[in-house]
């Protein structure tokens, strides 16, 4: 099998799934195993916050052993054919939230100045709750001088306060009323844009 992602990956900083199953392999003869699926580990030790080459390296230690645990979590989509399968942006929003790897970025503006950023999303009681994403950056803005938040991104928390659960308005009030100096939380994946 081929595995895709990991911290740093051309993905950005995702689990560790499976991209492809040589049918006659070990894992393809099996038939259980599905392009998509998260590798979360391998003989008990964790995949979970590895790079791809540290994942690589742990799956080629096992070469010569004659049996092999995975744990496995069934991805939210898959693929048939013999093309290596790429995960959407959706994929890695319905993983669980266990498995995203957030980084943080912190914004500098003047008094009073905008952020440079929209968001949509949140806690809604006739749509439900959507995670708050970011909308579009504003060019010449703090965000977009800073760089790492992109269109797409998930914002977890602003000045340590959770997103979670929180309706849209208290966001957009959180990003208002935070300081010259704001810091986030943010989730990046494959499929966010500059």
């Amino acid at each position: 099998m081929r595995i895709g992602g990991g911290l740093g990956s051309n993905e950005g900083d995702t689990p560790i799934y499976i991209a492809n199953i040589n049918p006659q392999g070990p894992v393809g003869r099996r038939r259980n195993v599905k392009k998509g699926d998260v590798v979360l580990s391998v003989n008990g030790q964790s995949l979970v916050g590895l790079t791809h080459g540290q994942a690589v390296a742990l799956l080629k230690a096992t070469a010569e052993l004659a049996g092999v645990t995975l744990s496995l979590l069934d991805g939210p989509e898959t693929s048939l054919g013999s093309a290596n399968f790429v995960p959407s942006w959706l994929f890695w929003q319905k993983l669980p939230r266990s498995l995203h790897v957030s980084k943080s970025v912190v914004l500098h503006r003047a008094p009073g100045a905008s952020l440079g950023f929209s968001i949509v999303g949140g806690a809604d009681p006739q749509r439900g709750t959507e995670p708050i994403h970011v909308l579009f950056v504003v060019q010449s803005s703090p965000a977009a001088a800073d760089g790492k938040l992109r269109c797409g991104d998930r914002l977890l928390a602003v000045d340590g306060h959770s997103l979670e659960l929180v309706r849209h308005a208290s966001a957009v009030a959180l990003l208002k009323q935070a300081g010259q100096r704001v810091h986030l939380q943010v989730v990046s994946w494959l499929g966010t844009e500059l």
